[in-house]
């Protein structure tokens, strides 16, 4: 005879506290697992490989037979220091900061004038007479790379636009070493372009340090007239005490006072070189034509062209479809089960895009009707 455990009624079956097969089931199907992301690439494999690697073909042929080849030359140049100013270095010696770096000179100043409107306007304006194989090639960057516009300031504009991507200068601010590339569709171009960038960086900055030498000698001008006329005063006053007071040595007094007119008559004197002597040097830069940038690598005609970057744009097409053909597979299986539900967002959104499918059509249908005269 079966016993019956206490505190159970009879005729009650026993509850089991593990689950039964079937409810377990569904867990297991919703249960994460890296098969599920294979087995979606295996059944849409024309979306997610197929499309895509063949657009990714056809991009990467389009680019090998359409895209230009580039040439690149590069150049580097190490600015001269200029002369420092002897009150920067007096007030150093204080521990007092007043500016006294050059910041013309500095590598990045140089970066700057290269990237500059100034110098790329030069560069695009210029006449190139070059020779690729057995064609000789002429005219301004803008007709060589046949740059199109309704009028030259756009064609300009464009060709400035262009010239930002493929003059890359770099400083080094550790060596104060300044390096230039230059890119173009031929090699005697790329040469040139960098040959004329040096020669345009130097003739800037010498224009500039002559305007300022220049303008530095006109006023130091000023300043010597006018230590001219206080050393002429010191000495008048010091004729004339010679004449009033032939002897006296003995006078306290007197001794005391040509002191004090030798010093003022000494520190006339000195005043009134140093200005001569800076402006006989501001005379010699105002005229100076002597390079201010050493040259250290001159630019080289390129013997290998860089790559079209085929392979670089075929993978990203294929990467970029690819994940738009799943984003597509996924968001048709979301809609097709909304749609065998009955759901109400569906149902809505496929009004709307009915609509706006709609509009679009006929807003191309639409003809213009004719203006009665």
């Amino acid at each position: 005879m079966t016993s019956i455990p206490t505190g159970q009624a009879p005729g009650v079956v026993p509850s089991h506290p593990q689950s039964s097969p079937v409810q377990s089931a569904p867990e297991v199907e919703r249960e994460a697992s890296p098969l599920l992301v294979i087995n979606f690439l295996l059944a849409n494999t024309r979306h997610v490989f197929t499309i895509p690697l063949v657009l990714a073909l056809v991009a990467g042929l389009l680019t090998f037979l359409f895209a230009h080849r580039n040439w690149e030359s590069t150049a580097s140049f190490m600015p001269q220091a200029a002369q420092k100013d002897p009150g920067a270095s007096i007030a150093e010696d204080f521990g007092v900061d007043i500016g006294g770096e050059d910041k013309q000179n500095s590598p990045a100043f140089y970066v700057s004038l290269l990237k500059s409107r100034a110098i790329l306007s030069q560069l695009a304006l210029a006449e190139y007479r070059f020779r690729d194989g057995k064609d000789s090639l002429h005219g301004n960057l803008m007709d060589l790379n046949e740059i199109k516009g309704k009028n030259p300031s756009l064609r300009r504009e464009d060709m400035l636009k262009e010239l930002g991507k493929t003059v890359v200068p770099e400083a080094d601010i550790r060596t104060g070493i300044v390096k230039v590339s230059v890119r173009a569709r031929w090699a005697p171009l790329a040469k040139a372009m960098a040959e004329k960038l040096l020669a345009d960086v130097n003739d800037f900055n010498l224009r500039i340090r002559q305007t300022k030498a220049r303008s530095e000698r006109e006023f130091i001008q000023t300043q010597v007239a006018d230590a001219r006329v206080d050393l002429r005063a010191s000495e008048d006053q010091l004729q004339a005490f010679s004449l009033r007071n032939r002897e006296y040595a003995g006078d306290p007094r007197l001794m005391a006072e040509h002191d004090r007119i030798i010093r003022e008559l000494s520190l006339h004197s000195l005043r009134y070189s140093t200005l001569v002597n800076r402006l006989d040097q501001a005379a010699i830069d105002a005229v100076r034509t002597t390079p201010v940038i050493t040259i250290l690598e001159r630019p080289e005609l390129p013997v290998k062209p860089l790559g079209r970057g085929t392979v670089l744009r075929t993978a990203l097409v294929f990467v970029m479809t690819a994940i738009l053909g799943a984003l597509f597979v996924l968001f048709r299986d979301y809609a097709r089960d909304r749609d065998q539900s009955g759901a109400a967002d569906y149902h809505e959104f496929k009004l709307l895009s009915l609509g706006l499918r709609d509009r679009i059509v006929g807003f191309f249908r639409r003809r213009p009707k004719k203006e009665l005269r």
